[in-house]
């Protein structure tokens, strides 16, 4: 599979870390490649975000990617949400991604999913009128305000989007009741 690093070039994430610890529906899978950084230089992580809901609403999860400037994965998360609409789902995802990018380290970011409504909505483009999105919406925009700076969110085709994809679906396939 390919992907784009914060440069928009492809890259191939072939040989990543494929860990095969379940995502149990109190806590959060993470596939920790990463030491946390200690020094004082400025930490750009792109993150990948995607959700799932399967009967939308249905059973959902939340999978992101964190990867570094050269495109290495540093992390993988993913969560299983329970029952919710596939667009909470995708602000979810958002929400655990930005949040793993905080406890890194990160000073840098630019978000990257496949939800054109979210990225649209996040950029200002479209209003966000579902009441239930709107504390969702409000949680990225305020984790975002928490880096030195970020890039502003970027709507990616799906198939750039197939590992956090993954990372949702398994938090769906691996919660049992």
């Amino acid at each position: 599979m390919n992907i784009l690093n914060p440069d928009g070039d492809r890259i191939s994430t072939t040989g990543s870390n494929s860990d095969s610890k379940n995502c149990d529906r109190p806590s959060i899978l993470q596939y920790n490649t990463y030491s946390p950084l200690k020094e004082s230089y400025s930490m750009y992580i792109t993150i990948y975000s995607d959700g799932a809901s399967r009967r939308n609403p249905g059973p959902a999860g939340a999978g992101a990617v964190l990867l570094d400037e050269q495109g290495n994965v540093l992390n993988k998360v993913c969560k299983y949400l329970g029952e919710t609409t596939n667009n909470q789902a995708e602000y979810q995802a958002a929400i655990l991604g930005l949040e793993t990018a905080l406890e890194m380290g990160a000073t840098r970011v630019q978000l990257r999913a496949d939800s054109e409504l979210m990225v649209k909505q996040l950029l200002g483009q479209y209003r966000v009128k579902k009441p239930e999105l709107k504390p969702l919406y409000d949680q990225v925009k305020s984790l975002l305000n928490q880096f030195e700076s970020y890039a502003p969110p970027q709507h990616v085709r799906r198939a750039d989007n197939a590992l956090a994809d993954a990372e949702a679906n398994r938090a769906i396939d691996e919660y049992t009741p």
